[in-house]
């Protein structure tokens, strides 16, 4: 994996389970608790130089969410402009040119006995692959538009399949789980990645 510096994040690409968990205000799950300081962290920890950091989604990741919920897409990112409570939110729509992105960089998974063996290697899904192929496409959707706009970051929750799927295409993916990050003493301030 390429690693980075908070500092040289400018652009912060957000997967769906980061923002799930935002969401999530009354959770007292420890990982929940902890998306929200990374997040208020990433806020005020400006990046160096004279640029000011700037969090992406992708349009698939609204409607994932919008899919789950009561609320349709404009109801939903206003809940995610208040949870974010950032100065900059750039929503990206997924494309043609993302869509040829992505049979570029997932060239070599996009068979269906490919995303059997990666569902396998994966060891996600066994029980159903047609629910695991859907599952990782989204993902492959959501890292293809990240590496589209060039973005520094992908900071996600899901460990599982959405990180070692970045990990296979060498996209700087992060894990918001306290091991992956240095933290103030009493851990209300992210300062750095691991």
């Amino acid at each position: 994996m390429i690693k980075r510096k908070m500092a040289d994040c400018v652009k912060v690409f957000l997967d769906t389970s980061i923002l799930i968990d935002l969401l999530n205000k009354n959770s007292k799950d420890e990982r929940v608790s902890f998306v929200k300081i990374l997040i208020d962290s990433l806020n005020e920890n400006k990046p160096s130089g004279k640029k000011d950091r700037t969090f992406f989604i992708s349009t698939i990741t609204i409607g994932e969410m919008v899919k789950f919920s009561s609320k349709n897409s404009a109801e939903v990112i206003t809940d995610l402009l208040d949870a974010l409570n950032c100065i900059n939110l750039e929503i990206v729509p997924y494309t043609d040119e993302i869509a040829l992105n992505q049979n570029t960089l997932f060239k070599n998974y996009l068979s269906k006995t490919n995303l059997n063996k990666l569902l396998d290697t994966l060891k996600a899904f066994p029980e159903n692959y047609t629910n695991g192929r859907e599952y990782i496409s989204k993902d492959f959707m959501i890292i293809a538009t990240a590496h589209y706009i060039n973005s520094d970051v992908i900071i996600t929750c899901d460990k599982k399949t959405f990180k070692p799927i970045a990990d296979l295409i060498n996209i700087p993916c992060y894990t918001a789980y306290k091991e992956n990050f240095q933290l103030s003493i009493d851990e209300t301030k992210v300062y750095e990645f691991l």
